[in-house]
């Protein structure tokens, strides 16, 4: 992947424990965070999808059922 310019907002203590992490695997901050989102993704997919589904249903409920999705959190 390439590198780019759009930075995350983290905490202190976020930030010091992905630069000592990628210092220990000898990689990049960047393609530290890259495999703990897609490890993340991988290993929450089963709640990504329930999600998902909720999401098309609520669509398809109309502006109510919208409304009531997104009051969920």
């Amino acid at each position: 992947m390439a590198a780019t310019d759009s930075p995350l907002k983290v905490n202190k203590v976020t930030k010091e424990r992905v630069r000592l992490a990628a210092a220990m695997l000898a990689c990049t901050q960047g393609e530290l965070v890259d495999r703990a989102v897609a490890e993340y993704i991988e290993n929450n997919a089963a709640d990504f999808d329930t999600r998902l589904d909720a999401a098309r249903e609520a669509l398809l409920g109309g502006d109510e059922a919208v409304a009531r999705f997104l009051a969920q959190g």
